[in-house]
């Protein structure tokens, strides 16, 4: 008899943006969908927040973090902090999204995204869940037919690449 998957441990985001009426609908939105979330603005409470291992995923805006924003990605994909960032702009250009998932990025969504869009991105994301757990928002495969709009980090690689040959020419 096949164990009945368990309800999912609710998952820590980290939600990075300024504070709008827009931003705290969707943090709100996403607590709704059974995330743990937390909304910050502040550039050391979030490095603070991400340092503290409490969070495996963080929403980044990268419009609100734009002095910074990169910097973050960087630092998080240098040092072992076990949490994925998803980073959100209203930049839609590929350069932007390249050099998004170039700095750490796990995915790159247009702003503003739809719910449907960031949930799955979120639930598309590779988290430690206990054997047998389903991610919230539902199964990895849902979330892969849900985010039309996601970036694949491949695809970047090679737009990355063709960018850097026409910078040299």
């Amino acid at each position: 008899m096949e164990k009945p998957a368990t309800l999912p441990t609710p998952i820590s985001v980290l939600y990075v943006a300024a504070d709008t009426e827009r931003d705290r609908l969707l943090a709100n939105h996403l607590a709704a969908a059974g995330y743990g979330v937390d909304r910050v603005s502040d550039e050391g409470a979030i490095v603070e927040g991400i340092k503290s291992l409490r969070y495996q995923l963080v929403v980044l805006d990268l419009d609100y973090a734009h002095a910074w924003g990169l910097d973050l990605l960087r630092h998080v994909k240098e040092h072992p902090y076990g949490v994925q960032i998803i980073a959100l702009s209203e930049k839609l250009t590929i350069f932007d999204a390249v050099q998004a998932m170039k700095a750490g990025a796990a995915e790159y969504l247009p702003k503003p995204c739809a719910l449907d869009d960031l949930l799955g991105a979120l639930a598309g994301c590779q988290v430690a869940r206990p054997p047998g757990e389903v991610p919230a928002g539902g199964s990895a495969q849902a979330a892969e037919t849900r985010c039309g709009l996601i970036f694949n980090p491949e695809l970047f690689k090679a737009l990355s690449h063709l960018i850097a040959k026409a910078g040299a020419a």
